[in-house]
């Protein structure tokens, strides 16, 4: 895939397949913040899970807009809910 077609995707709200289970659209690109964040809207099935991971360059900020999101933050299992969920 070309750079000109990512561009084109991220900025048409495309979904995309990130996995089984999960899709996503590149909201806010990071080619529009000069590398200094992006946004990314994820749709996921209930039930998934995206594998246990570490960032050490980045900050990853989560918003539960509907349903409840659990993971480990700081080595405590943490829930979120959506606005309506819980």
């Amino acid at each position: 895939m070309t750079g000109n077609r990512l561009i084109d995707n991220e900025l048409s709200g495309e979904w995309l397949q990130s996995r089984p289970g999960e899709r996503f659209s590149i909201r806010v690109p990071a080619s529009a913040t000069n590398g200094s964040y992006s946004v990314t809207e994820i749709l996921s099935s209930p039930g998934d899970s995206t594998p246990v991971h570490l960032h050490e360059n980045e900050d990853e900020h989560i918003l539960v807009v509907e349903g409840t999101a659990r993971g480990p933050v700081r080595g405590q299992d943490v829930r979120r809910h959506g606005r309506n969920d819980g």
